[in-house]
């Protein structure tokens, strides 16, 4: 028979258990956050010094309030001047065409939205998704359609340049993407480069092929972290993961991985909340550029 001094513990363990499980599933899925970062990008045309870009991922379907209202007023407050998302509008499981319009709908009433599709969207139903987009009059550039789009923006132009399906193990060279954006922008223009998945390889490719940022998904950050540790696994890099989340440098190139805004497979967030990210490009002299701090 247990003293009463271990029964107490036990009981102990088995609440704070259920507290961690409570908190997983019902609170820390709904914190949504916003992650700023200040990005020096060397020879930044002046124009587009101060530029921001919001980027948000894998919603799965989820909903922040009516019409998405959580994010519509949090993207008010921050007034990008473009806007990416990176794919899993939906989940291919549970649907949620319905909020990701609404998503969808709330980015373009801040700005442009450039696009890409996870491999949910495409295992759901990606000519669905596409007929809702148009069906509900939404501006959407999608990067799967058109891999290379030069936005122009009062201050400048920014080449875009998508690598559609990057969680597949073969996909279609970005070099070339990369290079047709940079011929419809104006000389020194940034390059950025959309994936959903940020596999190591790819971004490494899409780096070489002279991205000066790289916007990705996917990871969901994890979802499910450890403390001190962060997050163990992610799909489609494994254990101990180099991407998993954040912001990195890879090869001369900037890399931002989201956390993302929805769950799959489990419906639980650990130390790993929802975001949407905003990224403020500074222009520096050609030959440095450095990190920011949050602002």
């Amino acid at each position: 028979m247990l003293a009463p001094s271990g029964a107490r513990g036990l009981v102990t363990a088995a609440l704070v258990a259920v507290a961690l499980v409570l908190w997983g599933r019902f609170v820390e899925p709904r914190l949504l956050t916003v992650t700023r970062r200040t990005l020096e990008i060397a020879g930044l045309p002046a124009g587009l010094d101060g530029t921001r870009i919001a980027l948000l991922a894998d919603l799965h379907g989820e909903s922040f309030g009516p019409g998405q209202a959580r994010i519509r007023m949090l993207l008010e407050r921050e007034q990008p001047h473009v806007l990416v998302f990176a794919g899993d509008l939906v989940d291919f499981s549970r649907g949620g065409l319905e909020e990701g319009l609404e998503l969808l709908r709330a980015m373009a009433a801040q700005g442009p939205v450039l696009a890409i599709w996870g491999n949910h969207d495409h295992q759901r139903d990606l000519p669905a998704i596409r007929a809702g987009v148009a069906a509900a009059g939404i501006k959407v550039i999608d990067l799967e359609e058109t891999p290379s789009f030069a936005l122009k923006l009062d201050g400048g132009t920014i080449a875009f340049a998508a690598m559609p399906r990057s969680w597949l193990k073969q996909v279609a060279p970005i070099r070339p993407a990369v290079t047709a954006a940079r011929a419809a922008s104006p000389p020194g223009s940034p390059v950025v480069v959309v994936m959903h998945s940020p596999g190591p390889e790819k971004v490494n490719l899409a780096a070489a092929a002279g991205a000066d940022l790289i916007l990705a998904g996917h990871t969901h950050g994890g979802q499910i972290c450890a403390p001190v540790i962060g997050p163990l696994w992610v799909p489609g890099q494994g254990l101990r993961p180099p991407l998993a989340w954040g912001l990195h440098r890879v090869a001369g190139a900037w890399v931002f991985v989201t956390r993302g805004l929805g769950t799959s497979v489990l419906p639980i967030r650990f130390l790993c909340p929802p975001e949407v990210v905003v990224l403020t490009l500074r222009s520096v002299p050609a030959g440095g550029a450095a990190i920011g701090p949050a602002r």
